[in-house]
């Protein structure tokens, strides 16, 4: 009897539980407050020197008021209003609250509070999983993904992100502290903080790899010693700031860890945590509306250049625009190319953001060679990737131009893009190039590819179309009324642009066999008379070159050196591992060889076949179109003048060399 009433109120208070849950289920929020009246801040002791001397060099006040905390007497007033408080941002002056419904339209009615905003970000790493459509294999992504921003340059000049601060914010950094890719960084004391926003510790050697993969993207060196990022002499501060276990808090936890890296003196900030269609609709993508992309923003005014994922929604349907916090306007967005080609690869996002601002801001290699559990590197792929080797190279561009703002760092990386000034929403700028500030970049020659009016279309076709002679004084005329401009042109935006495997590779054109049925006999004969006699006259000379080569032979084995010499001009000869078209062959009998970083270094159109790039864009400075085109034929792209409105500029860019076109 006694253990049946036992079990009765076990019962009864499970289900007066449950009715709780279910009338008082809490979300989270944001609570602003409307000012910091009476607070007091001392800048020196709050900020780490390498902070002061940032605000110092931007020439930020030190007592900047978003840094001031916020009033203790709000925070505890709310703090007895709702289930919890868990965080309070100086920067926004707000405090993050667990709360029912009910409780929080009970905090939209206390005087010192200008709105409650409830939080509906997930974040979602920017990686994925390895495919097996891709084929490159290890060894070979090391060296690429290094050559594809001529990091050898930097390395060649010593130059290697050092004395720069790089602030890291990801879900977890197992086996940092014992893998031989930081050996380097380990030894000099080089992670000079960490924090776990999870679980509120300073242990980060734990929980998800990815932070793992993604640092050695920025400052790894392979046992073999080749690099996997280039900032190997850069300082570091880590963050774990994601958790599949709480998809509501890592809004503000990113928060919280971008306070605590400008507290801690980050001159960079690499995350590759995307929120899109988890918790917002594309509308909201605009830099503004998510509280994690003004906290980039925010950052950026404290004079932290923030380097962010541009997201891996490049094959979703219904997500065709860059996601928070990469669509913030002072953010460096970075989408992912194809390493095997030099295109956007296909899972990496596209722009713009949706209010029309070009995004991503450059391209990274998306497929790379990455630190990985076990003290191993293996292939991994994502927009993740990308991100962590721009970090890098920009640490190693600060090094190189010291003195230079954040700001003014963001606008030279665009600059140092391969494809400058030509952009479109997949590659953005490009990948940015070392030869910009090692001062070794070349003037780009004129590839024979040019603009031409011809038949009420625009062309761009190369010197050897037919017709050019003809019409090249007309080159750039402009017709000057246009009487049917291109309406609603901005639908195309995305239509033109295969992901890389969906471009067709056109066959070329066999010439048709031509019989002539009525050749003349005595043609024939006189053919067949000359043709004895070239045989006769090569024959002879064969027996005399086949003389001249056995006694060079003899002369060859005679000098050991010389042998030597030969097989070394017969290795620089041989044919390169790719084809025209940039697809790769893979070589399975390599032997690892590290590739000598000094004398490889290459610039964009040795690695890859050469595509055109073009695109149209509108008056108002957003893309109508863009694409990229296979250059097999002379006449490569056509545009129908009368779809082109007023003002409109095409843009083309192939082999270095960027040329324009404008409808006046």
């Amino acid at each position: 009897m006694k253990k049946t009433r036992i079990f009765t109120l076990c019962l009864i208070f499970i289900f007066t539980s449950f009715l709780y849950n279910v009338h008082s289920q809490t979300d989270k929020y944001w609570v602003f407050f409307t000012d910091k009246d009476g607070t007091s801040f001392d800048p020196y002791s709050y900020f780490d020197q390498k902070a002061i001397e940032r605000r110092i060099q931007h020439g930020i006040n030190l007592y900047d008021p978003t840094d001031f905390p916020v009033r203790q007497d709000y925070r505890d007033v709310v703090s007895t209003m709702v289930e919890a408080l868990t965080f309070e941002s100086r920067w926004f002056n707000a405090v993050s609250v667990r709360a029912t419904e009910e409780q929080a339209i009970a905090l939209r009615t206390l005087p010192f509070v200008t709105s409650v905003e409830r939080q509906y970000l997930e974040p979602v790493l920017a990686s994925t999983e390895e495919d097996s459509w891709f084929a490159m294999d290890v060894q070979t992504l090391k060296v690429r993904q290094i050559q594809m921003m001529q990091g050898g340059l930097f390395r060649k000049m010593g130059i290697t992100g050092k004395g720069v601060r790089v602030a890291v914010f990801d879900g977890g950094f197992p086996e940092v502290n014992t893998h031989p890719s930081f050996q380097h960084i380990r030894d000099e004391n080089r992670i000079v903080k960490t924090w776990d926003f999870t679980k509120k510790s300073e242990q980060v050697y734990h929980a998800n790899s990815h932070g793992l993969s993604v640092l050695s993207n920025i400052a790894g060196i392979d046992e073999d010693g080749q690099l996997l990022g280039l900032a190997t002499g850069a300082e570091f501060i880590l963050a774990i700031t994601e958790v599949s276990s709480e998809p509501f808090k890592e809004e503000e936890w990113w928060l919280a860890a971008a306070e605590w890296a400008d507290k801690n003196g980050a001159q960079l900030i690499s995350s590759s945590l995307g929120y899109t269609y988890h918790r917002y609709f594309p509308q909201d993508m605009d830099g503004k509306t998510s509280l994690v992309s003004r906290a980039a923003n925010m950052a950026a005014s404290k004079g932290i250049l923030v380097v962010n994922a541009a997201g891996n929604e490049g094959s979703t349907e219904n997500w065709k625009v860059i996601g928070a916090p990469a669509d913030a306007d002072s953010v460096l967005s970075v989408g992912g190319i194809d390493p095997a080609n030099g295109i956007k690869v296909d899972f990496s996002s596209l722009g713009p953001t949706v209010d029309g601002r070009m995004k991503p801001n450059v391209s990274n290699a998306g497929v790379v060679a990455a630190a990985a559990k076990n003290g191993k590197v293996s292939r991994t792929q994502g927009t993740s990737f990308a991100a962590p080797l721009t970090t890098g190279f920009v640490a190693c561009a600060m090094e190189a131009l010291p003195g230079k703002t954040n700001m003014e760092m963001f606008e030279l990386i665009q600059q140092s893009a391969h494809l400058y000034p030509y952009f479109d929403y997949a590659h953005g700028y490009g990948m940015p190039q070392a030869s910009f500030f090692t001062g070794t970049d070349k003037v780009p020659e004129f590839p024979g590819i040019r603009f031409l009016e011809e038949d009420g279309y625009l062309k761009i076709v190369t010197d050897q179309y037919e017709h050019s002679e003809d019409l090249s004084d007309d080159l750039f005329i402009q017709e000057e009324d246009q009487e049917n401009p291109m309406e609603d042109f901005t639908e195309q935006q995305n239509d033109d642009f295969p992901p890389p495997q969906a471009i067709d590779e056109e066959e070329e054109m066999e010439a048709p066999e031509f019989v002539d049925q009525e050749i003349d006999v005595e043609i024939e004969e006189v053919m067949d008379e000359v043709e004895s006699v070239e045989t006769e006259e090569a024959e002879m000379e064969t027996e005399d070159l086949e003389e001249e080569a056995a006694q060079e032979e003899i002369e060859v084995l005679e000098n050991e050196e010389e042998i030597e010499e030969l097989e070394m001009v017969e290795e620089w000869e041989t044919e390169p591992d790719h084809d025209e078209f940039g697809e790769e062959f893979i070589n399975e009998d390599t032997d690892g060889t590290p590739m000598d970083y000094e004398t490889e270094i290459s610039g964009w159109d040795t690695l890859f076949s050469p595509y055109l790039y073009y695109h149209i864009q509108l008056p108002e400075g957003k893309l109508g179109k863009y694409a990229v085109v296979k250059v097999l034929f002379d006449e490569l792209v056509t545009i129908d003048l009368e779809e082109l409105p007023q003002g409109a500029i095409v843009r083309y860019f192939y082999r270095g060399y960027t040329d324009e076109w404008r409808k006046n």
